[in-house]
């Protein structure tokens, strides 16, 4: 799990104090979610289609899980807890994959708009540059996405 997320942003998670959360907690809870979220759509659609889109879905897979764990990170610092599971049995499942990787773009998008909507929200230097950095793997993943929605 967090073995591929580089040292020095594991122990900025780890520096940041319950004081820099400010009023962000339910922000960063919602995000903390958004990331559980994906990981379980990813891991769904990985069972779901063709042998070339599951490398892309499994590095997917791999980033939410980090993301969800730096978040724990900080929020469990702060001594608040989460659940690791999400009920998302009853997600749409789309016929074909282009339609499924739009609605995987879209998620993104969203994830990334809530990034960036704490980011401005915290006077933390600490928390920017943590969320900083999930924020710009989102919107890599968007990238990823596209481009593979562009070879179709």
């Amino acid at each position: 799990m967090a073995k591929k997320i580089t040292m020095k942003i594991t122990d900025l998670a780890y520096k940041i104090s319950t004081k820099e959360l400010g009023n962000l907690e339910k922000d960063l809870i919602d995000l903390y979610y958004r990331e559980l979220f994906e990981k379980q759509l990813y891991t769904k659609q990985c069972h779901l289609f063709e042998t070339e889109i599951r490398g892309v879905f499994n590095h997917l897979i791999e980033q939410e899980e980090e993301h969800s764990f730096l978040l724990k990170i900080i929020l469990s610092n702060a001594g608040i807890e989460v659940n690791e599971l999400l009920d998302i049995k009853n997600l749409k499942q789309y016929a074909n994959i282009c339609d499924t990787i739009k609605y995987d773009i879209n998620q993104e998008k969203l994830s990334a708009q809530s990034y960036e909507k704490t980011i401005n929200r915290t006077n933390s230097k600490k928390l920017k540059q943590l969320l900083g950095h999930i924020l710009t793997e989102e919107y890599k993943h968007i990238g990823v996405l596209q481009a593979y929605l562009s070879e179709r």
